[in-house]
């Protein structure tokens, strides 16, 4: 896995936050039986794959009356959408047909390449405008 320069982990981490304060902050009242963990900068939710091994996306939505997971969210910046990555977006797309992978605006095609022997629900692209993120599908 790249290493993060400490600029872009700062930029990775406040996405992060973004994303949970403006998309995924559950339970809300539309969906007060869901439950969002975030896994930074404190790993707070490990899902297992198929291997038992624990794993900690950067978002976790959790359906709290069943235990099942709901979606997962991965967040890339720069540096890190690379081939090195793959295999932990593998282990995501094989946790069911909910896992997003979030990359910078530009990267969206080189993400989707990266993807295309697994299932990914959504490439998502996030970039900063004025005082605010914008987040776009890229598919």
């Amino acid at each position: 896995m790249p290493e993060r320069e400490v600029d872009e982990q700062v930029r990775h981490d406040h996405i992060v936050q973004v994303l949970y304060r403006r998309f995924y902050h559950y339970p809300d009242d539309e969906h007060p039986h869901l439950i969002t963990f975030t896994n930074h900068p404190v790993k707070t939710k490990a899902v297992k794959d198929g291997s038992g091994h624990e794993c900690f996306p950067d978002l976790v939505v959790v359906n709290a009356e069943s235990g099942r997971v709901v979606m997962i969210v991965e967040v890339e910046t720069e540096n890190t959408v690379v081939e090195e990555e793959r295999q932990e977006w593998q282990r995501f797309s094989g946790l069911g047909d909910c896992f997003y992978l979030y990359v910078p605006k530009g990267l969206g095609q080189r993400a989707d390449i990266l993807c295309r022997d697994f299932t990914v629900k959504g490439v998502v692209q996030y970039y900063r405008q004025r005082d605010h993120y914008v987040i776009e599908r890229f598919r």
